[in-house]
């Protein structure tokens, strides 16, 4: 089975909803998005395999992200 890829509005729309439902069940919400994407709003090539996945460059990127939002939840 093929499954159709995402379109950048679904993604900013998803995004956005994960976000607003966050604040209003009081989660603490990861956006690694914002922090990962260029001009375009697509995924920066030099940290991205295949321009979907995060490589290590993106991993980098998103270990302290992560590790500011456990200690968010942890508090």
């Amino acid at each position: 089975m093929k499954f159709a890829a995402p379109t950048l509005a679904k993604i900013i729309d998803l995004n956005e909803w994960i976000k607003n439902y966050s604040e209003q069940k009081q989660l603490v919400y990861l956006d690694y998005y914002t922090a990962m994407i260029d001009d375009r709003k697509m995924l920066k090539k030099e940290i991205a395999c295949g321009g979907l996945h995060p490589n290590e460059a993106g991993s980098a990127i998103m270990e302290p992200l992560a590790e500011k939002a456990i200690a968010a939840a942890l508090r």
